[in-house]
Formats: structure tokens, sequence, C-alpha cells
């Protein structure tokens, strides 16, 4: 049997990308509404199952299988709740509001939005009983002082994961020396704070001659690239280490983990170990393009399935998202420098002519996705990391058309993304619950990225304001105390202050 998804509150679309093999469904049997059809829980006077996955997910999958294909507890989900499905990778700004921490996530909203109560991972048994809580919550009036108090157990919660503590008002040297120091920090915790913070960390310690942060983004990267589970199988790395040691990790293998490794190797390798890590990016380049590339439309794929069992296959993910293909052109155009390697500046072009060619709209502005439906919102990244990766290409072919396709995303941006405040929200039109992110996830953040690019823009065209620009957007960010994750906004900041003239060179 083949499931058709659509989820998100996204209508059926007619390309390849919306057919989801059996084997990658994380939705079981029940039959799910969309975010589109909220408002019918207010009618029915139902709360909302909010369940939020990933297709590539080992355990949205075991959750599935437990929990959505039980008969009886299917019944009480579609009797007592409005289900709704919510696909994170296509729907980032709500992965980003509504979010636990980790995929799955189930969260209970009243009827009007509001949460009620959530968690990560459950059994058949927890959910269960959640659901009946959930219920009498909501049907009895005697109930409502309990629902409210759990409503501001899950606010407390949701707050902590996106706390916020200062307002960003000037960018200065000792703004960033505390991003820096906080991003090492939690490097030397023995977590990763993605590859932005990696590679700002390579990137500026060899600038500038700290050893100590290099040393720090290869004692990261070391623990992935050497443990027995990474690499091995042409599909690249794993997504993340669940116990220190890495005996136990999350072996989904996706696109943008990936691709953004070969540009963090490929910085390491200016080093001691210059060879390993070299060896490592090209070997990571070719398993994209063997393992990730669609020849049918010149496009990569979103990845692969983890599973625990070892003798299970991976199952493929077909879909394209455009920011993640930017990704891969980055990629690619490093290994291009680094190896000189006219392949990898061939592939970087046609996967960004398929990108414009399937993503871009006629205003000029990038869907996430080639069969995306219009009622659907545009995110920032997408936008943000598209004009990075047209820098990208400008640079390695001095071919101006790239450069120009840049300046028209990064006008967009600012036209139509832009809050009062100076701050790029999330997604547009839809502004009604906008955010502006600086953590990065699988993806660097918009807002870091977008600083990027007016930074990189500025060096191109000095009196055009492209950099004072990036000055407004920092300076009307409400920052996070998640600091050591911002590696996209730190690396922002860099190259800001480096236009600016109060950041010294770290290339």
């Amino acid at each position: 049997m083949t499931l058709l998804v659509y989820g998100c509150g996204e209508e059926p679309g007619q390309g390849r990308n919306d057919l989801m093999p059996e084997a990658l469904s994380p939705l079981g049997d029940v039959t799910w509404a969309t975010w589109a059809d909220r408002d019918s829980a207010r009618q029915a006077n139902f709360p909302v199952l909010l369940y939020l996955y990933s297709r590539r997910s080992e355990w949205c999958r075991q959750m599935s299988t437990l929990c959505f294909t039980d008969t009886l507890l299917v019944q009480d989900i579609r009797r007592g709740t409005l289900p709704i499905s919510i696909d994170v990778d296509r729907r980032p700004d709500l992965a980003e509001r509504f979010g636990m921490g980790s995929w799955p996530s189930v969260l209970f909203l009243t009827s009007e939005g509001q949460p009620i109560t959530g968690s990560e991972y459950m059994d058949k048994e927890d959910l269960a009983r959640l659901l009946r809580r959930v219920r009498v919550h909501f049907d009895d009036d005697r109930r409502r002082e309990d629902l409210r108090r759990e409503k501001g157990f899950l606010q407390a919660r949701l707050d902590r994961v996106a706390r916020k503590s200062r307002m960003i008002t000037m960018v200065s040297t000792g703004f960033f020396e505390e991003a820096l120091d906080s991003i090492r920090s939690t490097a030397v915790k023995g977590t990763s704070p993605g590859a932005e913070g990696l590679m700002l960390l390579a990137q500026y310690g060899r600038g500038q001659g700290r050893s100590e942060l290099v040393a720090v983004a290869s004692r990261v990267v070391d623990r992935l690239i050497l443990s027995p589970k990474g690499e091995g199988d042409g599909l690249g790395y794993h997504l993340a280490p669940l116990t220190p040691d890495g005996t136990i990790v999350d072996s989904e293998r996706n696109l943008p983990v990936n691709a953004q490794l070969i540009s963090v190797l490929l910085l390491l390798a200016a080093g001691s170990d210059s060879l390993k890590y070299l060896a490592k990016a090209r070997s990571l380049g070719h398993d994209l393009l063997e393992g990730y590339l669609d020849d049918r439309d010149s496009l990569l794929v979103a990845g692969f399935t983890g599973s625990p069992n070892p003798e299970r296959a991976p199952g493929r993910d077909p879909t394209y998202f455009a920011s993640w293909n930017a990704l891969a052109v980055t990629g690619f155009l490093d290994l291009y420098e680094h190896l000189g390697d006219p392949m990898f500046l061939s592939v970087s072009r046609s996967l960004m002519r398929s990108i414009l060619r399937e993503m871009r709209r006629s205003d000029g502005l990038i869907r996430r996705h080639p069969d995306q439906d219009p009622h659907i919102p545009l995110f920032l990244e997408d936008q943000a990391l598209v004009a990075r990766a047209l820098l990208d290409l400008h640079k390695a072919t001095n071919e101006i058309e790239y450069l120009e396709l840049s300046v028209e995303l990064g006008l967009l941006i600012l036209d139509l993304f832009r809050t009062n405040d100076g701050a790029l929200r999330d997604r547009y039109p839809e502004s009604s619950n906008a955010i502006s992110p600086v953590v990065d996830r699988l993806v660097p953040s918009g807002n870091g990225t977008a600083v990027q690019v007016l930074s990189r823009l500025h060096f191109h065209f000095p009196d055009a304001g492209y950099n004072l620009e990036a000055g407004a957007v920092l300076g009307g960010l409400v920052f996070t105390d998640l600091i050591g994750y911002c590696g996209g906004l730190a690396r922002g900041i860099f190259l800001h202050g480096q236009a600016a003239g109060s950041i010294g060179a770290g290339n």
C-alpha cells in the first residue's frame, strides 16, 4: 500500500514528492486533518491532537506502529479530538512553535489553539492515559482549574525551549566574543553546537591563531567521523549521537547534516590532520552524489530513515527541499575550491539550475519544495540559503548572473520578511504568529544566514547600504539564552563586524 501524505495544511500535489512509501509512513491508521482545518475543533468543541513528525525518524515510525494502528486508540482519537499531523520538514515554523525538543512531539491544544499538555515519544498506554485526562479536563467544568494548571506547565516548558533574555541593540566585538565562547563551551561539553558553530570555531580560531578553538571543533567532528556507526554505507553520517560515547545514535541520514559536514571537514583540513579531513570530505561528497542525487530532476533527496536494526534497509525520503539543496551547492563548491575537481562545480551549477527551475516563483521568491501548495507560506531560511549559495557560485565562477539573483533575493527578504523592529520573520505572508528564530536547527537560522548574505553583499556594493541593513536586522532581534547553538547568527555578526571594521579578519 502506498500512502499519499499532504499534511501540514497542504492540498494534494501532482509531483512525485507527495508519494511516501509505506516503510516511511509515520501516520498509521488515523485520519489526520491538516493545519488549515484547525478551526473545525472550535466548531465541534474538541481539543486538537497535534502530532509533529519527521518522515525519516525511526521513533516516529515506532510510535505510529504502537499507537496509531491500535483500533481502540484510533477510535478514541477520532471520537474525542481533532487529530492534525505536521510534517516538521515542510512546516519549520510550526516545528519551532510547537516542538517539544525532538520528534515525534505530541501536543493537545484547546479548540482556540492554546496548548494544554504534551510530550515527546509515547507508547500506547501513555498516550491513552493522556488522551483520557485531556478529555476529562476538557469536558468537566469542575476540572477547569486542573486544565489551567496543566496549560501553565506546558507553556513554561515551551518558553524554556526558546527563552528570550536580551535585546541585541548593537553589535560589538565583546558580544561576538561572548557568542564565540558560548559556542566553544557547548562543544567542550561534548554536544555539537551545529555545523555553523563548528565552522566558526575552525575559521576564526585559525585566522586569529587560537588553536584551542580549532582543537575543540576537531574533537566534536572526530567523535562523529571515527564512530563505527558513522559513515560506511554510502549514505553519509547519522543525525546525532544519543549517548556521549556515541554507542547509541539516531541513525537517520539526511541531506542538510551531511552537506554542512563537508564544509566543516574542509575548514579543518587546513590543519595537521589535513589528509584525514580532506579524504572524509571527498568521500562524503561522492556519497551524496551516489546516494542522494535524483537524476530525473537533478536534485538531492531529503535523506534516509534510521533503524536500530542493522539488517533493515534504510527507506528513502524522496522529498526535495530548496534550502537543503542550497546547502549542498555550498558544500560541493567548497570541495571544488579545495580539490579543483570541475565535477563538483558542474554539479553545483546543475543543482542551482534545478532549484531555480523547480522552486522559484514568478515573483522571484523560493518555494520550500516543488509541489508546495500556494496557501502554505514561504520560509525565510529557503530564501536566505539559496541567496547564500548564489553568492558562493558567483565567487567560484565570477558570473554576474548569480550575483544579480542573490541581490534580488536579498531585496525581497528585506521587503517582505522584515518586522517593524527590523528583524526578519520566519515566513511570508502568514505573519500573525510569526517569530524571528536565531537558533540553528537542521539548517542555519534564517536571520543568521540573511545577515551573512547582506554583509557579503556589502563587499560587492559598499555604497548600497547592505551592511546597515544587516545591522538593522541584528538590532531588531530578541536574543535567546541558547547562544551556544546560534552559530549561523554568530557567523553573520562576524561578517557584519568585518564589513564595519570592528572585528578583525578570520579567513
